[in-house]
């Protein structure tokens, strides 16, 4: 009501339209085809159209805020224990919305991930007093198994921080955090590399001449 009000006014532009939308779709890849729903909100902004002339045209814009059920955005190992995909899933649903929360939960699912594989979340002092390990000295720890995957991890710690304690991250980091955090998954449940090495030294024995 407020963006249809605002029109009668003199010095109304086509920039103060506000959309709201709500719309089904299908997901696009054959072995899924899942049908959600999106609601969201719009408007309407110039840009420049790259004559050289500097012209600009109005153009109109969507954004999703809700899709249910929530899109699953990167691939999840089969071994992936059911605490750290449910912390995932809320990760998902807040995504669109809540770009620092969806930080905060992926977070969250790393020290379940750690937990998982077996990384203390305490250490005994000199003194003999329990104390519990912050994410960082777990990572730390971890870090001395798998000096790679680990720094992914850091890293991906360092944006849940920065979701935790400002609202400046993009929803590119959210998507950079998330790429890394899936290949994370994947070598430390599936162990890739060390399969791909594996089967790399079978290969070499098998048939490089210089092996016999």
């Amino acid at each position: 009501m407020a963006s249809k009000r605002s029109q009668q006014s003199v010095d109304w532009c086509p920039e103060e339209i506000e959309f709201t939308f709500n719309a089904w779709a299908d997901c696009i890849n054959e072995n899924c085809k899942q049908s959600f729903a999106i609601a969201g909100i719009g408007g309407i902004e110039q840009e420049y159209t790259g004559d050289e002339d500097g012209s600009t045209e109005w153009v109109t814009f969507f954004y999703p805020k809700i899709v249910t059920p929530t899109l699953r955005m990167i691939e999840i190992p089969s071994r992936c224990p059911k605490a750290v995909k449910q912390i995932l899933e809320d990760a998902f649903a807040c995504f669109w919305s809540q770009p620092d929360a969806c930080a905060g939960r992926i977070r969250v699912a790393i020290e379940a991930l750690l937990s998982h594989i077996g990384i203390p979340t305490e250490e005994t002092k000199e003194n003999g007093k329990q104390v519990d390990l912050t994410l960082h000295r777990r990572i730390e720890l971890y870090t001395n198994e798998n000096p790679l995957v680990g720094q992914q991890l850091m890293a991906i710690k360092w944006l849940g921080n920065a979701g935790s304690h400002s609202s400046t991250l993009t929803k590119d980091d959210i998507l950079d955090a998330l790429e890394l955090l899936e290949n994370s998954l994947v070598e430390i449940l599936d162990k890739r590399s060390e399969k791909m090495a594996e089967l790399a030294k079978r290969i070499n024995a098998k048939h490089n001449p210089k092996a016999s």
